[in-house]
């Protein structure tokens, strides 16, 4: 990525950017100055558009430093601080080099300005140095010293005004360096002694660095804004979680919990990933079981002609925030109201689970159907190959141990199995009871390079048909299973070895 210094000059003029020449931020009342860094009148009220996109800008009044420049010029020569702040008297010699020269030199960033062309930057086997100098050449020597200094919108750095605008709560410390610039270099033209102007032109070189600094510390690094805006993991319908072994106690390789293919997925998770068609398919399973509900209702003298109310879909999401957020909710009844607001409680498939109807077994249905032709994409960062990306089929994992069950004629092998203690001992220890990792199945590792001691993967649900049967093609095909060499990346090492030293110990 190839970065050019801004011609600051032609930015201002194209844009219309207003001068701010007030360095005071609030008037009597808390109204912003209308020649300062937070006017309305400059950038327009709170909240508009106009605030979002304006760009004001401060008149220096003498040329300084590029930030940018600046930084460049003291990791190569850090004496050149010492020129800049006034503080020892340099020369150019012959080989335009800069050496001290206490008793002919001369000092100060304007020293520096009228003898750029003159220096000679000496390059060496470093690239680091010679990109730097790169820079330090081809730039244009006014896009590299600038004597005016760009302010970012108001709306990044607004102020907070309380209800009754008797005071302010918050103002960005980003104004509070713009306010220096412009007292800095409005005094710039008081000093009468050289040492005192030098002084004072180090303090604004150094604001103005500081400004740079604190708007590159905003956008770069894991908690910058392009990482987490624009390069984020995190989407809408997506999760991200630690990925566990998943058990290997199974009989035969058709009863391991997690087969090639598939990826484990925590009930909790396959709510998140596929929100949308849960609450469709939520509100479609009640309607199918409203005459069960009814004959049961009836049986006990109770009234449910208006039984869907209580399943809408805002009821609908919130019983599946419940089970994502509250673990010890998890094993709770399903409860709605009777036409006469008496609450009540779900009775189905009584002798079939021999218990309480849960809300983990209604949405463990639910969810069953909707995964049946889904599938989801598991990335594994940092991206180092293509299959670091791949699709998979989904296994729901619910409680740790499971069991068969048949519901009508559903048949379910991996059911949760809750037993009638469950809820009380969740009380104080239901994260014990559900799985809650991502279970991969160990032929992936080595392709995603990871491993289970604590490695994550994002997960994304896959939502379309179309999307849905190319993600099976791609499961079927040769290069889920090959490099871009050709050899087989779905392999098993460490997990073979420990099994075989585990039969043999």
């Amino acid at each position: 990525m190839k970065i050019d210094l801004l011609n600051m000059d032609e930015f201002i003029k194209r844009n219309k950017c207003p001068e701010i020449k007030n360095s005071v931020l609030f008037n009597f009342g808390n109204r912003p100055t209308e020649d300062g860094l937070l006017s309305i009148e400059l950038f327009g009220q709170m909240g508009s558009d106009d605030r979002k996109k304006i760009f004001g800008y401060i008149n220096l009044k003498k040329r300084y430093l590029h930030p940018l420049a600046y930084k460049i010029l003291i990791s190569m020569n850090r004496k050149l601080a010492q020129c800049i702040n006034g503080t020892k008297y340099f020369s150019i010699n012959a080989k335009g080099d800069i050496v001290e020269d206490p008793e002919n030199g001369q000092t100060g960033l304007s020293f520096l300005y009228d003898n750029w062309e003159n220096i000679k930057w000496k390059s060496s086997d470093s690239f680091t140095r010679n990109d730097k100098i790169t820079v330090l050449t081809k730039e244009p020597k006014d896009e590299i010293f600038i004597d005016k200094f760009l302010v970012i919108p108001p709306f990044i750095r607004d102020f907070q005004p309380t209800e009754g605008n008797d005071r302010v709560d918050a103002v960005d410390a980003i104004n509070d360096m713009y306010s220096k610039i412009i007292r800095y270099c409005q005094s710039s033209d008081d000093f009468s002694f050289s040492f005192l102007s030098y002084t004072n032109d180090a303090l604004v070189q150094d604001l103005l660095v500081q400004v740079y600094d604190y708007c590159t510390s905003q956008l770069a690094k894991k908690t910058g804004l392009i990482h987490r805006s624009l390069l984020g993991k995190s989407i809408d319908y997506a999760t991200r979680s630690v990925i566990s072994c998943p058990q290997v106690n199974s009989p035969t390789w058709k009863k391991t919990q997690v087969r090639f293919g598939e990826t484990g997925v925590p009930l909790s998770q396959v709510i998140v990933l596929f929100f949308p068609f849960m609450v469709y398919e939520l509100q479609a399973w009640f309607e199918k079981k409203i005459d069960d509900i009814k004959d049961d209702a009836k049986a006990h003298n109770v009234s449910v002609e208006h039984f869907m109310d209580n399943f809408d879909e805002e009821h609908i999401k919130k019983l599946m925030n419940t089970y994502i957020k509250n673990h010890e909710a998890r094993f709770d009844r399903v409860s709605f109201k009777d036409d006469n607001g008496t609450v009540r409680y779900l009775s189905l498939y009584k002798n079939d689970l021999k218990r309480d109807f849960t809300l983990t077994d209604l949405l463990f249905i639910v969810a069953s159907e909707v995964v049946k032709t889904k599938h989801v994409y598991v990335t594994r960062y940092p991206i180092a190959n293509f299959q670091n990306i791949y699709p998979s089929r989904i296994k729901i994992l619910s409680t740790q141990k499971t069991c068969i069950m048949t519901l009508g004629n559903e048949y379910f092998e991996d059911y949760p199995l809750i037993l009638e203690d469950y809820p009380q001992k969740a009380k104080t220890g239901a994260h014990d009871y559900f799985v809650d990792t991502v279970r991969i199945n160990s032929f992936y590792l080595e392709a995603m390079n990871g491993d289970f001691d604590g490695d994550t993967v994002s997960l994304r649900g896959v939502f379309s048909q179309e999307a849905n049967a190319e993600a099976e093609e791609i499961i079927n095909s040769k290069n889920y299973l090959l490099n871009v060499s050709g050899g087989t990346t779905r392999t098993v090492k460490n997990e073979a070895i420990q099994a075989i030293y585990s039969m043999t110990y």
